[in-house]
């Protein structure tokens, strides 16, 4: 049975599992309507679906380990089925894997800012020089123009 303390972990792991689910429902959903479109489906676009669907899988892993290590764990220890020091050995290291997990995210998001700026700046550099190339073109049609007239 759990106690008043267990709760509110068991309800934050479900909370954190369903989220994560439909994150990564979510995602893999959006790619597969961008996949066929050669201007949509771009490998940088496959590359930022596939760190997002990491973080939605990773929260979804993030919830079930604490689920083991705020609900599960205690009560295996109350039902004698493991030993106190076991217990703290174990939920050490369920704190661990959540602790490196959660670092894992923090680098995808890193990579996934970094990999949007980037693509960000090559894109206004391209319509810079689109700009620029029919800024050239008005010119060249504005003297034609003007000289015609003349």
């Amino acid at each position: 049975m759990l106690t008043r303390a267990e709760i509110p972990g068991l309800f934050f792991a479900i909370l954190l599992v369903s989220i994560g689910l439909y994150l990564l429902v979510w995602h893999w959903r959006s790619w597969k309507q961008v996949a066929d479109d050669p201007e949509r489906g771009t490998q940088f676009r496959w590359g930022q679906t596939r760190r997002r669907m990491q973080v939605a899988a990773i929260l979804a892993g993030e919830g079930i380990l604490l689920c083991v290590g705020d609900t599960i764990l205690p009560i295996l220890e109350r039902a004698d089925w493991i030993t106190p020091r076991r217990m703290a050995e174990l939920w050490a290291c369920d704190v661990l894997v959540m602790l490196l997990l959660a670092a894992w995210i923090a680098l995808l998001a890193i990579g996934d800012m970094a990999a949007t700026a980037s693509r960000t700046r090559i894109e206004l550099l391209r319509m810079r020089q689109q700009e620029r190339t029919l800024c050239e073109e008005i010119e060249r049609f504005r003297e034609i123009h003007d000289e015609s007239e003349s």
